[in-house]
């Protein structure tokens, strides 16, 4: 981007102690601190300061407070839009800045301030995360969002920034080093190490169980390439199935007896099982024949008993993305929340050539460390809010019959289906003719330009506006709200049409065409948390069919027809 609107000679200055113990580093001051010479005076500052006044940390005393560049930068744009001589001497003179005051720990906040001390990007994915910096050797950071972002409509992130990522930095300011936790992943094993210590975990009151696969579709579950299983939050085995190239990494004999001994311990009611997101492990071993007991704790479920109010609880397979303004109970955010270990999610996740089976496995490991980590704290946490008996009644006495609602799937009614599709594909055509033949010309209602278009162009309403929460920009919109706005502020008929034409285009892709497991049923997966609060919702299932079955539209009678109770 051309830079035509800085003044490089509005400047301000850190502030702070020169023998701080912590420090803050922004991206650039705002109009507010242009006036008042000093760096987060402004809304952002205030709720800076009320975090660390929360902890008994004087903003005045305690803290040196900075910003990657000294001048004001244009609105929606980013330091990384200056040109790159002048980004360079405000990274140098930030740089010998803490050089000189030697803080203990850093706080980050926001992207740009992350990605230049650490190289990283994706400051939702790293906040929480003790990391190294790259431009000062042997300096502790932490990175935190900054608390501009939360202005923007960001609210729920708030008490993550003030009582997680502020709380934390706060405590690493007390020493200077990084003191990682110990993580210890048992991969590549020989037969007789799985045998070993799949009886070592017979023998546990708990254990922590997950799955990782490969060669999955939409359409069809994937298959298990590796299982890893622990009962310490500083180790983890993973017991490979299958190597990168696609070659068995067992004989026949030595895989059957480990999946047997591996039945023994899942079965075996005596041990309580854990995991994150444990529905999605619980119904790959259903599909295995293996039917494992007592599911004591799902680390996803619970967070969500916890705070209801951070987002919906979602499955792995789920299409839906997750809401960049929630913070959700993903086992990346939860890791952040409960662990000093930094985020990994990306660090192995798939088989690649670059990362190695060895990553990949490994990566199975972390991710049934860490529920034994986080499920102890959160337990503690739920006794200590008194909702650990609403827990285990309201989300773990449901989890398997959610299970088998799951695996059994609904019922439906073929001849029923036939006949709702053929009248909907008539009342489609019906509708398109009628919006055609009012407009005259032809409408893809599910358009947003052509949409748009017909609203601000053809009828030529006042525009309305959505603001993206992540960049705080607005734009025009022709979205479902606006649709619904003008069609009752002008009754306009054929607005009313274009609705009525999506909901049925909904209702038959989303429920008639919906396609069905080879029962002739359809098997979706029921989300427990699926939503802010404890009322369920539904998805497709990784069975291959199923879709979100709460909303099936009263409006036309034949849609719940097609479901028979039995």
């Amino acid at each position: 981007m051309a830079y035509t609107s800085f003044d490089i000679t509005k400047r301000v200055k850190a502030s702070g102690p020169q023998n701080a113990k912590l420090a803050v580093v922004g991206m650039a001051p705002a109009s507010e601190e242009i006036a008042q010479g000093i760096p987060f005076v402004g809304a952002a500052g205030r709720r800076l300061n009320a975090a660390l006044g929360a902890y008994k940390i004087s903003r005045t005393n305690d803290v040196y407070v900075t910003n990657i560049v000294e001048f004001p930068i244009r609105v929606g744009t980013s330091i990384f839009d200056l040109p790159p001589y002048i980004l360079q001497k405000e990274v140098e003179r930030v740089t010998r800045e803490l050089k000189e005051v030697k803080p203990n720990c850093v706080i980050l906040c926001g992207n740009e301030p992350l990605q230049v001390f650490t190289g990283k990007k994706g400051i939702q994915k790293w906040r929480g995360s003790i990391l190294p910096s790259t431009i000062i050797p042997g300096q502790k950071c932490l990175a935190t969002v900054h608390p501009a972002w939360i202005l923007r409509g960001m609210f729920k992130w708030e008490p993550v920034f003030a009582h997680i990522d502020i709380k934390r930095g706060i405590e690493q300011s007390l020493f200077p080093e990084i003191r990682p936790p110990k993580r210890e992943a048992l991969t590549g094993p020989s037969f007789r190490t799985v045998i070993d210590y799949l009886r070592e975990c017979n023998e546990q009151k708990r254990i922590s169980f997950d799955i990782e696969t490969s060669w999955y579709t939409a359409n069809r579950p994937g298959h298990i390439a590796c299982f890893g299983i622990g009962y310490r939050k500083d180790q983890a085995l993973c017991i490979p199935f299958v190597r990168q190239s696609g070659v068995n990494y067992w004989t026949l004999e030595e895989e059957a007896a480990i999946w047997q001994l591996l039945a023994t311990v899942l079965a075996n009611s005596k041990i309580e099982k854990i995991g994150h997101n444990l529905a999605f492990d619980w119904m790959y071993m259903w599909l295995a024949k293996i039917y494992p007991r007592f599911p004591r704790i799902c680390t996803m479920l619970l967070h969500h008993c916890l705070y209801p109010d951070f987002g919906a609880a979602k499955s792995e397979w789920s299409a839906i993305k997750p809401r960049f303004d929630e913070p959700g109970h993903g086992l990346a955010f939860v890791t952040s929340h409960y662990t000093e270990t930094p985020y990994y999610k990306d660090d192995g996740r798939q088989w690649r050539p670059e990362y190695g089976e060895h990553a990949f496995w490994a990566y199975n490991c972390m991710d049934v460390m860490i529920p034994i980590e986080v499920a102890e704290k959160m337990e503690t946490e739920a006794h200590e809010e008194d909702v650990w008996e609403y827990f285990i009644e309201h989300y773990m006495d449901s989890f398997l019959n959610s299970l088998r609602m799951e695996w059994f799937g609904v019922a439906i009614d073929i001849a029923k289906r036939a006949i709702a599709k053929t009248e909907l594909e008539a009342r489609v055509q019906e509708l398109q003719r009628s919006i055609d033949k009012t407009l005259g010309w032809h409408l893809n209602v599910n358009s947003p330009k052509q949409m748009s278009a017909l609203l601000y162009k053809t009828k030529g309403y006042q525009p309305r506006y959505k603001v993206d929460k992540r960049s705080g920009k607005r734009s025009v919109t022709s979205d479902k709200y606006a649709l619904q706005h003008f069609a009752d502020k002008y009754q306009d008929e054929v607005l009313r049409y274009i609705q009525d034409l999506r909901g049925v285009l909904d209702l038959k892709g989303d429920i008639v065409e919906q396609e069905l497991g080879e029962d002739g049923r359809m098997h979706s997966h029921y989300k427990l948390g699926g939503t802010d609060g404890a009322r369920w919702s539904s998805v497709r299932s990784i069975l291959g069919t199923g879709t979100n079955l709460q909303n099936v539209p009263w409006r036309y009678p034949i849609a719940r027809q097609l479901f028979i109770p039995k």
